[in-house]
Parts: structure tokens; C-alpha cells; sequence
């Protein structure tokens, strides 16, 4: 009876152990193959989005900075006086191996040829406008019309016309678009075909070439229109 006793006594301390041991294993079980908690994914590493937002405050597209601006400014610019040089120099031509009446007709045929070359190799286009237009292709419309008369209100108030230029990035269909106006003054060389006295000659070439001319009554100092320069990017 006292070893059955002793018996049962034992059984039942080593079931407690075993009870507590299995536990024991349980819980260190459950504690190695428990996953680790993952960030949501919707929460960015601050890292990268530290970097992600200094990439986007720091920096903006070339064609916004004031920088790239005044880079197409410098760009016009040189491309007004190429034009203008070009031109004076074939209107010299003429003049010196002509007369007046060739001087126009050389105007005619040289100017557009000197627009599409210099266009073409500066990859901006160029032309002429003026609010009292010879060819009828060269008429102010627009933004053109605004800034010439803005030119002259400017050379009411004293402005040389020189200094007279006017530049702006705008966008259009998606793309930006850089336009630039300079503007253009009358000198005495020009009078003998744009000013108040021309003789019956050039009148009669005027007419022939150009029927619908209105660039005629200039003094020296006018501003006798604008070149206008546009780029597309």
C-alpha cells in the first residue's frame, strides 16, 4: 500500500515537470516563429523620401530657371544683329550699284531668303513686324501688335530705342514657346524708301511690288517696326 502510494506520488510530480517543460517549449516556440511586424505599405522609408522631396524642391526643368532665359535673351539677340547686318549690307549693295528702286527689289527677294537661312541655322524663326507694314506678310496680330505699341508708348516717355526689347516664356498646346521682339528705329538710309519725300520712281516700284503699302511718312527715329524671334521647345 505505502509503495503504491509512493508510486502514484511520483507519477504525479513527473507529470508536473512534464506539464511545465512542454510548456516552457511551447512558448519559445511561439516566440522564434512569430513573424516580425512590417511598416505599412503605404509609409514611404523616410530615406527616400527625403531624397525623393530635395530632388523635387531643389531642381526644376531647364526651361523654367532664369538662367535658361537669359541664355535665349543672349541667343535673340545675336540673331536680330545677324539679321540686321545682313540685310543692311545687301540694301548697301544695291544702293551703291543701283538706286533706290533696286534697293527695294533686293529687299524683296534678299529679306525672306536671309529669314529662312538664319532660321534655319539658329533653330529660331525670325521675322519682321511694323504697325506700318510694307508686306502684308509682316502685319503685327496679337502679342506683336501689343508689344509695338508698347515700344512706342515706351520711346513717349524718353526710352531709347535701342534699349527697346521685350521677352516672355509662354506655353502653348503643351509646349513652351520663347518669343522675343526688338525694335527696330529708322535712320536716315531708310528715308529714301520709307520717308515723307520719295521720288515718283520708288513710289511706282513701292506700288508695283507692294500694292497695299503703308510704310511710308517715317522721320529719323521712328521706330520703324520689330524683329520677332520665336522658339519652340
Amino acid at each position: 500500500m505505502i509503495v503504491m502510494m509512493t508510486l502514484r506520488e511520483m507519477v504525479r510530480e513527473n507529470m508536473t515537470k512534464f506539464v511545465l517543460v512542454f510548456a516552457v517549449i511551447l512558448a519559445l516556440m511561439t516566440a522564434g516563429c512569430s513573424p516580425k511586424e512590417e511598416a505599412p505599405s503605404n509609409v514611404k522609408d523616410t530615406a527616400s523620401e527625403a531624397s525623393e522631396s530635395n530632388v523635387s524642391s531643389d531642381s526644376e526643368p531647364a526651361p523654367l530657371t532664369q538662367a535658361y532665359i537669359d541664355q535665349k535673351v543672349i541667343a535673340a539677340r545675336r540673331v536680330a544683329d545677324t539679321f540686321s547686318l545682313k540685310l543692311k549690307a545687301e540694301l548697301k549693295a544695291a544702293m551703291e550699284h543701283g538706286s533706290a528702286e533696286q534697293a527695294i527689289s533686293a529687299c524683296n527677294i534678299k529679306a525672306p531668303a536671309i529669314s529662312r537661312e538664319i532660321s534655319a541655322s539658329q533653330n529660331m524663326k525670325i521675322r519682321r513686324v511694323s504697325l506700318k507694314n510694307r508686306n502684308v506678310a509682316n502685319e503685327p496680330i496679337g502679342w506683336t501688335k501689343k508689344v509695338l505699341e508698347q515700344f512706342e508708348a515706351e520711346k513717349q516717355r524718353g526710352k531709347q530705342i535701342s534699349n527697346l526689347e521685350h521677352h516672355e516664356l509662354v506655353e502653348i498646346n503643351g509646349k513652351h514657346v520663347f518669343r522675343y521682339m526688338k525694335a527696330i528705329p529708322t535712320g536716315d538710309a531708310c528715308l529714301a524708301r520709307h520717308g515723307s519725300e520719295i521720288n515718283p520712281e520708288v513710289t511706282d516700284k513701292l506700288q508695283q511690288l507692294y500694292p497695299d503699302d503703308k510704310a511710308i511718312g517715317f522721320q529719323s527715329g521712328d521706330i520703324r517696326g520689330a524683329f520677332v524671334i520665336t522658339e519652340k521647345f
